[in-house]
């Protein structure tokens, strides 16, 4: 396998939009999962995503996009480079996607948790700034431009998110003790046939767990219980000298403080729902109850 390089040397551009069709040439995405069960044991499975057939929507043409096998949504694309996906459980069409990018272009991002009783009113916010634009040589020897955001997304130019394909819709990155990463990419129109176009560095086989998968780092972990919480949070966290915020779902700074390595925090006052706690620029998610 060609290694993924980086590029050091920062693209002093103004704002890069890239061709049409970026999304739409890729064929399969493949994405594994990791849960640490304890100190030494964990648990990996993958789920793949695939783009197969035509459809038409609300009058709309999209590429269906299967999940394992399954039809799970739906995809389109437009001549700006902005991909939607049509959720078929939600029945709406949600921004996946805006390739057009420039340093502190805001990302938005929605809430997609069924367990958390969301259902109709899916709300919209914004919850990353990009701070960073890269270079990649991917599988085939071309540069693709690579960002990084405020709160650490990760992004490759018409492959998607490092962390999962749709994991770029919601805000909630990786909570402590299970983490997620794009494992393979496949483009279907290198050789006129599906070529693997992205590996994850850690990557020996597209449709294998890896052994070695360490995504998750102990001095970087943070706690948070007990989640659902009624009054008070309670927080482990990895440094002596931490920012945390609190949002609601519509991207509204609540809270504000720096805390120590442990800290309990009032949430008593919050009305019952879902919040976002973010820590040095890392979100996780709890429940007022």
């Amino acid at each position: 396998m060609k290694k993924i390089s980086c590029f050091l040397a920062f693209l002093l551009v103004g704002h890069i939009t890239f061709c049409q069709t970026e999304i739409l040439k890729m064929n399969e995405w493949t994405e594994v999962y990791e849960e640490r069960i304890g100190t030494e044991d964990h648990s990996c499975s993958l789920t793949v995503y695939n783009i197969e057939g035509d459809t038409t929507i609300n009058s709309i043409d999209y590429r269906k996009l299967y999940k394992n096998g399954k039809l799970s949504g739906a995809i389109r694309e437009t001549a700006d480079s902005v991909v939607y996906y049509y959720d078929i459980k939600y029945k709406k069409e949600l921004l996946l996607y805006d390739f057009a990018w420039k340093i502190g272009k805001e990302i938005k991002s929605v809430w997609l948790d069924e367990w958390d009783g969301v259902s109709e009113d899916i709300p919209e916010y914004v919850y990353a700034t990009i701070n960073k634009i890269d270079t990649l040589i991917l599988e085939d020897g071309k540069k693709y431009a690579y960002i990084t955001t405020t709160t650490g997304t990760k992004c490759i130019q018409g492959i998607g998110d490092t962390e999962g394909f749709v994991t770029h819709l919601t805000l909630l990155r990786p909570t402590y003790k299970c983490a997620y990463k794009l494992w393979c990419a496949t483009d279907s129109r290198i050789n006129g046939e599906g070529s693997v176009l992205y590996k994850d560095e850690q990557c020996d086989d597209c449709y294998t767990c890896n052994e070695k998968l360490a995504i998750l780092e102990s001095d970087n972990a943070v706690s948070l219980s007990p989640n659902p919480v009624k009054d008070v949070l309670t927080l482990t966290l990895p440094t002596s000298n931490n920012e945390i915020k609190i949002f609601d779902l519509q991207g509204i700074l609540l809270l504000q403080q720096n805390v120590g390595f442990s800290t309990e925090v009032n949430v008593s006052m919050l009305p019952k729902g879902t919040y976002v706690l973010m820590v040095n620029g890392v979100s996780y998610r709890f429940v007022k109850e």
